[in-house]
């Protein structure tokens, strides 16, 4: 059946605002539970932007005798490092899932480094250029390390001091597009799905690899955390599959999907990309 459009719903067809509550979809507002320092300073608008980007994690071990005597410090986790969320990041921003990059604009990883500090934190950071982007973007990034447990982070632009005015990423209010396509949904919640992108005829191969590039950015937003779940602060989903079953449908499927409808917005702004070159007759989430 077609999605509601009722106020409040988590369906990914709603075109209503984010709510504002604490611990809601709105992952600009940072309103997270536990306890991470945030430091956001940012040029507002679209712009491009240098930026630097420093995450901290607590280091609860116990001191070996090595690292008490100063040498071969604990390195931090892989798998909560900063330049693992960045990657993410960079690869949602060439995909499109944000609204402000054009086609051939792409975001570039400049230099990342790790050490642990005198306090015991392990400290991450990483430099970036990235198209003209919405500053609320950067609150995706945001959600994303602090599902990792990062008690600090620090997003600031290379800019003069003057223009950075923005300290927070809270979004302005706006009513999220509807997409130009039918999207046909049995009530996907928190559970498996299969999402089809049906194409009105055979996409070119340029078109189908677009499409898994997108689905695959988003898959890897979606199971780090970067957006909101109806349930929990962050976003859960691991992605099975990835394919073209028949010539017009690309198809990715999904364990335990979990997330709210500003995540769907974001794979409907980067299918629109692709939409502008193989139209796209309707979106299933069965």
């Amino acid at each position: 059946m077609a999605v509601s459009n009722n106020p409040g719903s988590n369906n990914p067809g709603s075109n209503n605002p984010a709510s504002n509550n604490p611990g809601s979809n709105n992952p600009a507002s940072m309103t997270f539970p536990g306890d991470m320092r945030l430091d956001v300073r940012l040029c507002p608008g679209s712009e491009s932007r240098l930026v630097r980007v420093t995450a901290r994690w607590r280091d609860d071990s116990t001191p070996s005798a090595d690292a008490a005597n100063g040498t071969a410090p604990p390195e931090p986790d892989e798998d909560r490092a900063v330049c693992n969320a960045g990657a993410r990041f960079v690869a949602a921003i060439d995909a499109g899932l944000f609204q402000g990059p054009k086609d051939g604009q792409r975001a570039e990883l400049l230099r990342t480094s790790a050490r642990t500090d005198d306090d015991r934190e392990y400290v991450d950071e990483w430099e970036m250029m990235t198209p003209p982007l919405d500053v609320e973007a950067f609150g995706l990034l945001a959600r994303m390390i602090w599902a990792t447990g990062a008690v600090a982070l620090a997003i600031v632009q290379n800019a003069p001091e003057a223009r950075l005015t923005v300290r927070d990423l809270e979004p302005s209010p706006r009513t999220e597009r509807v997409p130009p396509w039918e999207v046909v949904s049995d009530g996907a919640g928190e559970k498996d799905v299969v999402v089809t992108v049906c194409f009105a005829a055979d996409p070119p191969p340029e078109g189908v690899r677009a499409t898994h590039a997108t689905m695959k950015a988003w898959a890897d937003v979606l199971a780090a955390g970067g957006f909101a779940a109806p349930s929990f602060p962050v976003s859960a989903a691991l992605l099975s599959e990835l394919g073209t079953e028949l010539e017009n449908e690309v198809f990715a499927s999904f364990e335990a999907l979990s997330v709210r409808r500003e995540g769907w917005a974001a794979l409907w702004t980067g299918l629109q990309r692709i939409h502008t070159h193989a139209r796209i007759e309707r979106v299933e989430i069965r």
